[in-house]
């Protein structure tokens, strides 16, 4: 796989999960105006943003891990088959702010280069995505904290 790919993989799955965000905001702001214009309850206008936030915050999430870590994953990708696992465990606490369990820093190669580690270096960087994910989201969560658009671009540059 090139960096061209990967650079186009990843700038089309920005697009999309942006496109997902407009949505959202656009469904956001019709509730608002129906709501002003009383159109709807106040009742009906809480469950109906209810079910826009619970749409928007993965997209969130993930438009936010991809953007934060992009020219990472795009040099890994480049590199080899496999994320190094430095990476992955940088990734691990920049996205969740924790330390990630033992059992991730012990006794796996994440370097593809042994036929008998493939599938156990796959299967655990998959886990550990899921993982990293999962906290970012309770962490968020907890946080509180909103999507701001003004910090990725701070961040790319």
């Amino acid at each position: 796989m090139s960096r061209v790919t990967v650079s186009h993989f990843l700038e089309e799955k920005a697009k999309a999960l942006g496109s997902n965000l407009d949505y959202c905001r656009t469904s956001q702001d019709s509730l608002h105006r129906a709501c002003s214009e009383k159109l709807l309850s106040h009742k009906e206008y809480s469950e109906e943003m209810l079910k826009v936030d619970q749409v928007s915050k993965p997209v969130v999430s993930e438009l936010r891990v991809l953007k934060r870590q992009r020219r990472t994953l795009e040099h890994d990708v480049q590199e080899g088959p496999y994320l190094e696992k430095s990476t992955l465990l940088s990734l691990g606490r920049n996205i969740s702010g924790f330390e990630l369990p033992p059992p991730i820093y012990e006794g796996n190669t994440f370097d593809g280069d042994k036929p008998d580690s493939e599938n156990e270096d796959l299967a655990l960087s998959a886990l550990l995505r899921d993982a990293m994910i999962a906290m970012a989201k309770e962490a968020e969560k907890k946080s509180g904290s909103e999507y701001d658009e003004s910090s990725e671009s701070d961040e790319e540059e």
